[in-house]
């Protein structure tokens, strides 16, 4: 273990085996752009065909609906896997799956903020 909590790891084996639960951010890290991040495609499919894992989605774009959101990802996998592979994953790929910056903000807020409280937020 580095500084600051900082978990190094070697392989995507460790990585599978140490964790349960995955959150993987869509841009930058599974695609750049309309590019595949090497293995990327392929490690999605192992994690979520291994009953014992969960698999969620996250992107920081905020300017993106969640529709659009679970659009892409779903668009990328099923344009990337096989159809057979695609057909094992298919009835996962639900829009619960899929998290953005402003669903989990709405979501925070709703949580800690009583009924009657301002919030200003402001950016683009």
């Amino acid at each position: 273990m580095a500084s600051a909590g900082t978990l190094r790891v070697s392989s995507f084996e460790e990585v599978y085996a140490s964790y349960r639960v995955f959150i993987l951010d869509i841009d930058g890290t599974l695609m750049n752009g309309n590019e595949n991040v090497e293995g990327a495609v392929d490690s999605v499919f192992r994690l979520m065909t291994d009953a014992s894992k969960k698999v969620l989605f996250f992107t920081n774009g905020g300017y993106c609906s969640l529709h659009a959101t679970f659009t892409k990802i779903h668009s990328w996998l099923k344009n990337n896997l096989s159809p057979e592979k695609f057909a094992q994953i298919e009835s996962a790929m639900t829009k619960d799956i899929v998290y953005n910056t402003a669903q989990l903000s709405a979501k925070y807020l709703l949580q800690q903020l009583q009924p009657g409280d301002k919030v200003l937020t402001f950016g683009n």
